[in-house]
């Protein structure tokens, strides 16, 4: 199934809402596994969170660091003020 760039995805307090932050506010300082270690989750819910955020063009991986796109910095502002 295709995925709609921009759809209303990030929900506040979710996993990829919480992951977007981190790779908002630290662009390219962290990695799966660091984010896991911190909040206390599994890598694969992680990981799986960073391929759903991939597939909607909010998040770019580069050498195992993610970095967050324009869309994704604005979706994650939207989420915020709801």
């Amino acid at each position: 199934m295709p995925v709609i760039v921009g759809q209303n995805f990030l929900r506040r307090g979710s996993l990829p809402q919480t992951v977007m932050s981190y790779a908002v506010s630290e662009p390219g300082e962290w990695t799966a596994q660091e984010i896991a270690s911190d909040i206390s989750v599994t890598v694969y819910l992680v990981t799986e969170s960073i391929g759903s955020l991939r597939r909607r063009k909010m998040l770019l991986i580069s050498q195992k660091q993610i970095h967050p796109t324009e869309v994704g910095k604005r979706a994650l502002l939207r989420s915020m003020r709801r």
